[in-house]
């Protein structure tokens, strides 16, 4: 499921690697089955965010996921996958830290999501941690997005 930074498979790692574009339906699947199933317990499942850290390069279990590739697994996978199922849990996308991880190539993450008319459509809004940055970026995300939730 995942691949090396260059495409390479098989990525046996634990660590780092991106996830294959050919398994973006195989993992939206994977959460509208996990949703279904704790819903089926009596758990309701209010959101989900698709990767935590996504700009993790592996100082633990990770999978490298830059904006680009999540607006796509959004667009093409997850969010018509939650629509056809019925899956009424938010999807919240970035979940990781103020400063992006000093990648600058990253910056205005969400930002750059929601510009896409047909990601920006599934997605509720964005999660954010503490660890590096200054949390005066989430003015910025929401002037910029005021429709969209903060977390």
């Amino acid at each position: 499921m995942k691949m090396g930074e260059n495409g390479s498979l098989p990525y046996d790692k634990w660590t780092g690697g991106r996830l294959n574009p050919l398994h973006y339906q195989d993992y939206a699947q994977y959460f509208v089955k996990w949703i279904q199933e704790m819903e089926k317990h009596g758990y309701k499942i209010q959101a989900v965010t698709l990767q935590n850290e996504p700009l993790n390069r592996g100082n633990s279990m990770s999978l490298f996921m830059p904006w680009a590739d999540q607006l796509a697994f959004i667009k093409e996978a997850v969010g018509p996958a939650f629509a056809q199922a019925g899956i009424k849990a938010k999807i919240l996308l970035f979940d990781h830290n103020y400063n992006y991880d000093g990648m600058s190539d990253q910056s205005d993450y969400p930002l750059r999501i929601y510009a896409d008319e047909g990601a920006s459509a599934y997605v509720a809004g964005s999660a954010w941690h503490n660890y590096g940055g200054s949390v005066n970026v989430l003015d910025k995300i929401h002037n910029s997005a005021p429709d969209k939730e903060i977390y």
